[in-house]
């Protein structure tokens, strides 16, 4: 049997051979992209170390600022809210025709994204879809499950934009403007976050968006109607043709009307012809989002002994076993802390997460621990509440 070719065209990778070897990975890729005004903004990401970081760049200059960072071990810094990050992205699929709509590039700013739940999920999650259709191509339409790793982590409690005494917007947590657990740079308090230049770059992204409702050619009655008409018919052929006849002669726009890769494509443009409100056309052509109707529970599975023995083995047996019973996307292990001190009791906890299907995940574990450990008792539990491991309630 011959090797595939998806696994051949690896192979021809440094990166693939690095983890296979379990070699240190020592590769950065880095971008920046124009979104008006010589205003760029970019990631600098380190290959196979999930670690990368958010820049923003003044028009001349060569180093950038960083305004939020990716580290390995899971930790976020998130600075921008949903309507900022896309409209950047929106600016950058203008000036550049190769990146196609705001998707493409909104999947890599994802992990800077501070969600407090004002956000859309049906604007957001259609033009992350239509990014990973275009980057990573599968059979099949509705909720990628790439969109929906990036999206359904819970939103940190609390969260509240102030605006500082300077006037820029900053992010802190209600009733507790000292709790650290948001982990944004975007603080009230913050010294080093560059507010003055990110509201420059927003200034910049918009004055390059809204050029495109101000084409001349929208004055006219006829194109505004035909406008109108391919809103609310999903039709967008007519307009390019009445576009083209007005002398319009946009590249970028033309080709969302004329030849999408996804619908997703013509409809923020559209957005920008009429300067809809973001997002709002996108909603209401791709209805309610999937995600509304997902559950995730984050729970925590606590390992306890009277004495001081090796919690570690254990765990990892019991990882390794539920993650046989069940498929990732529907529970995932992490060890979420180890605390042994000399002559205490040992403790464990692991961290699970549940997707949907909450009764397979809890018989995944039952038949897990029912393999039997000396010495060592379990509890699972949601937050402070237990769920019983020894029925099926």
């Amino acid at each position: 049997m011959s090797l595939p070719a998806s696994l051949t065209a690896r192979m021809r990778e440094d990166l693939f051979w690095a983890q296979v070897l379990y070699e240190e990975v020592d590769q950065e890729l880095g971008f920046a992209v124009d979104v008006g005004g010589d205003y760029r903004f970019g990631t600098q990401i380190l290959l196979g170390g999930r670690s990368q970081s958010l820049e923003i760049y003044a028009p001349g200059s060569a180093a950038g600022k960083t305004v939020g960072r990716v580290e390995w071990w899971d930790s976020r810094s998130p600075a921008l809210r949903w309507e900022e990050l896309e409209l950047i992205c929106r600016a950058a699929a203008l000036l550049d025709p190769d990146i196609r709509h705001p998707g493409p590039v909104a999947a890599l700013l994802v992990p800077y994204l501070l969600r407090d739940g004002s956000e859309s999920l049906d604007a957001i999650s259609p033009v992350l879809d239509a990014a990973f259709r275009l980057a990573r191509p599968r059979p099949g339409d509705g909720l990628r499950p790439e969109t929906r790793t990036l999206l359904d982590t819970p939103l940190a409690p609390g969260i509240t934009w102030v605006d500082r005494a300077d006037g820029y917007r900053a992010v802190t947590v209600q009733g507790d403007p000292t709790s650290d657990h948001l982990q944004s740079p975007r603080s009230p308090t913050s010294e080093d976050f560059p507010f003055a230049l990110l509201s420059e770059l927003l200034a910049a992204a918009t004055a390059t968006v809204a050029a495109v409702a101000a084409a001349t050619c929208l004055r006219n009655p006829a194109v505004r109607s035909t406008l109108d008409t391919a809103i609310h018919d999903q039709d967008p052929a007519p307009l390019a043709d009445a576009l083209r006849n007005a002398g319009y002669d946009d590249a970028v726009i033309l080709r969302a009307l004329e030849s999408p890769t996804d619908p997703v494509e013509t409809a923020w443009v559209l957005e920008a012809l009429s300067a809809a409100p973001q997002g709002s056309i996108i909603a209401r052509w791709f209805g309610a989002s999937p995600l509304h109707h997902l559950r995730r529970w984050d729970l925590t599975l606590r390992l306890a002994a009277a004495r001081e023995v090796d919690l570690y083995t254990p765990s990892i047996m019991i990882k390794v076993h539920v993650e046989q019973l069940v498929p990732s996307a529907v529970l995932t292990f992490d060890l979420a802390h180890d605390r042994q001190r000399s002559g205490e009791p040992a403790e464990m906890g692991l961290s699970v997460v549940v997707r949907d299907d909450l009764p397979a995940a809890l018989a995944a574990i039952r038949e897990s621990l029912a393999q039997g450990f000396p010495g060592v008792t379990a509890s699972l539990w949601n937050g402070a509440e237990e769920i019983s491991l020894t029925s099926e309630r």
